[in-house]
Order: C-alpha cells, then structure tokens, then sequence
C-alpha cells in the first residue's frame, strides 16, 4: 500500500465496479486501508467528511463493526443519507441485510429507527424477510417507551400507519409468510383494521403468493372486499396470477362482475378472458388453462 501510495496512484479512480479502492476497503472491513487511502485521497475538509459517511454507510450494509466505529469517531453523521445510496440511512442498510449486531450498536449509538428515508429501517428488515431483526426493532421500541405489551405496540395508534400497518403489508407483498404470521401472533388486531388485511391479501394476490393469500382469509380476511374497482381476484387475474385466481375462488371469492376495456369478465366464481387467456372452472374442481399470456 505505502509504495502505490509512494507513486501517486489515483486512489479515487473508480474500478470496473465503478467503485474507488477506498469504498472496495471499507465494503471489506479493512480499517487501516481505508484510514490510510483517505488521508492520501482527500485533501477538501467538506469532501473528506462525505466520503467519511460513504464508508460509514458501507460498513453498515457491509456488517463490518471496526470501520463502522471508526466512521463515527471521526464524524459519520448516524441518521445521515448518501444521496448515491438512495437516501437510507445506516440503521437501513443494516437491516434490510439482517445485520442484528451492526443494528444493535447503531441502536445503542442513537441510530433512528423511525426515520423513513425512503424506507424505515422496520420496513427494510420485513422486506427482505429477516423475522430477528424485526424483532429487535419492535423490543427497542417497547423498551423506549418504557415497557408494555406486543398487542399494545401493534395497536398504538400513532404507529399503526407507518411502522406496523405498512409492514403488515410489505411482508404479504414479498411473501414472507412467517413475517405475517409473526405480526399478528404477537398481536396485530386485523379485525381492527380490516383494510390492513385486504391490501396486504391485494397484494399477495398481486404478487402470487399462495400460502399468504390462504393464511390471510384464514385469519378472517374478506376475500370479496373491493378497493373500489378492484378486488384480490381481480388483482390476481390482471397480473396473469391464474393459480392465485383458482385459489382465491376456492376460498370464496364469488359475485364479482366487471367488464374493462380490455374484455376481462369475473362472474360468480368463474374467470373468463375474451381471448382465452385465463379460464377457471369452479363447478366441483379448478382448473388452471394457461393460454398465450
């Protein structure tokens, strides 16, 4: 390192990964390198101090604790963006990647956990279906509010919009079963909020995933609520989900009507398309027909 540094290597230049050596050190968890390649690349305070909380968020999605802590020693703002990481913050990257260590340190370091930029942290561990880590975020939560129930937490009103109901729906949607089951063991009231579980059954229906659309209208979700012209069958049928169609009929979705443009008709069960697209038979059996979708 000291003879490339010796010859005046551009340390700054971007790779074929169109990263510089100083981002592939800290991406690798090598403290020493990075402090030694900042100190010959960056003369411009205001530039070095950026490129302090780049590393910064790189060794959170990295899980790499030692560049981490170092980063913040020397000015890593903790709630800060990085406008080339798509404005999250630390406490995100680290939980969209299930790094509960790296999570509870920024915890610890007053890392907030209901920033949304653009992503909560919350939200980033149910999207990507890490089940631990949203429970750390949901027990440091109740431990900052002094104690209490999971039901309680679940229903807080103030939450309920951004933290809990928009998780509820983000599991449903990438299809993390067991994030869904986990809310509402733990108690998520879906009778309190009915129209919870009918978009997080919209897109489960949307995104075809089978088992949490049957989990859902187990737990009581209403299979024929309509979100005003559309409903879970409807759902299912524009995104080519013939499966999920047959499904959701077997579970009960009847009495739907509705002609659109494009010649789609549901009616009473049964799911037709003009040219043959998608055709499910509910008298007695379902049968799927695939057709030039």
């Amino acid at each position: 390192m000291s003879l490339l540094l010796s010859h005046q290597n551009n340390v700054t230049a971007k790779g074929s990964a169109y990263e510089t050596a100083l981002e592939r050190a800290a991406e690798n968890g090598h403290t020493d390198i990075v402090i030694d390649l900042l100190d010959h690349s960056i003369e411009e305070p205001a530039k070095k101090q950026e490129m302090v909380h780049r590393i910064f968020c790189l060794a959170s999605y990295n899980n790499h604790p030692e560049v981490l802590l170092w980063a913040l020693e020397n000015g890593a703002n903790i709630n800060g963006q990085v406008k080339q990481a798509l404005h999250e913050i630390p406490l995100s990257w680290a939980a969209s990647r299930g790094h509960n260590d790296i999570v509870r340190l920024l915890l610890a370091k007053g890392a907030n956990q209901h920033a949304r930029r653009p992503h909560q942290p919350l939200s980033s561990a149910v999207r990507n279906g890490f089940a631990t880590t949203v429970m750390l975020l949901i027990d440091t939560h109740i431990a900052g509010c002094g104690g209490g129930s999971y039901r309680d937490f679940f229903n807080e009103e103030k939450l309920s919009k951004d933290f809990v109901h928009h998780g509820f729906i983000v599991a449903a949607q990438h299809g993390h079963a067991h994030t869904v089951r986990l809310f509402v063991d733990l108690g998520f009231d879906l009778e309190r909020y009915p129209k919870v579980g009918h978009s997080a059954l919209m897109m489960a229906a949307q995104e075809g995933h089978q088992s949490i659309a049957r989990m859902l209208v187990e737990m009581g979700v209403n299979v024929n609520a309509e979100d005003g012209k559309e409903s879970p069958v409807v759902m299912a049928e524009q995104y080519g989900r013939a499966d999920m169609v047959a499904l959701l009929v077997q579970l009960g979705a009847k009495n739907m009507v509705e002609t659109r443009d494009n010649g789609v008709k549901i009616l009473n069960g049964e799911a037709l398309h003009d040219n043959s697209r998608i055709r499910v038979w509910s008298a007695g059996k379902y049968i799927v027909d695939y057709k030039s979708w």
